[in-house]
């Protein structure tokens, strides 16, 4: 669906009819209390009967109008919030973290270890330490479970590691110009991504 738009028929009907419905107010707040400009100066005294007929004219309008303001939001099609979609509907048994996760931790450690870049013990104990902020109230939807919360951080984390280092060090994107002028700046950039592949085992066996 679309986002409506300021100028949809059903928007412009609804402004319409809340200057009418404002407009209409002030007729009959003056009439209930003439020597009011605005309806404000309560001890004012009202003809005869006015009060009484002003009183039950009000309550018809607002009556009217909440009506009406019902029908055209009703009428008017609301934007549909990113995460009204069944992709996210069927999290719960077709995401990753339901589906490929428990099979990397029963039948492939190896694997989630690569994947994660960590051991499942050490998952777990990372997520006993962190579990308290990623936990979620429920509000108007499901919260992700903090599990879930952290494996798809560490992901993202991996995922982006060597375009972090890429952006930083301009490596993986192109060939160094091999110049005599630049050994230093090759020499450098080869220690420190040594440097940074040796400070975790888990980059030792791919080394």
């Amino acid at each position: 669906m679309s986002r409506v738009s300021a100028f949809d028929p059903e928007r412009v009907r609804l402004l319409i009819l809340e200057e009418y419905y404002l407009l209409e107010k002030k007729k009959i707040v003056f009439a209930m209390y003439p020597d009011s400009v605005c309806g404000e100066d309560v001890d004012t005294p009202a003809l005869p009967g006015s009060f009484e007929r002003g009183n039950h004219r009000l309550l018809l309008l607002e009556e009217y109008f909440l009506l009406e303001k019902k029908k055209l939001l009703e009428d008017m099609q609301a934007p549909r919030r990113w995460w009204v979609r069944p992709l996210w509907k069927n999290r719960s048994t077709e995401s990753e973290f339901y589906t490929a996760m428990p099979l990397l931790i029963s039948g492939d450690p190896d694997y989630f270890r690569k994947y994660y870049r960590m051991t499942p013990d050490r998952f777990e104990q990372l997520h006993a330490l962190v579990e308290g902020p990623l936990t979620k109230g429920y509000l108007t939807r499901e919260p992700l479970p903090s599990r879930m919360r952290l494996a798809i951080t560490l992901r993202r984390c991996v995922e982006s590691a060597f375009g972090v280092m890429a952006s930083r060090f301009r490596i993986f994107r192109r060939v160094i110009n091999l110049k005599p002028e630049n050994v230093d700046f090759v020499v450098l950039a080869s220690c420190a991504l040594h440097n940074f592949l040796t400070e975790d085992e888990c980059y030792m066996d791919a080394l």
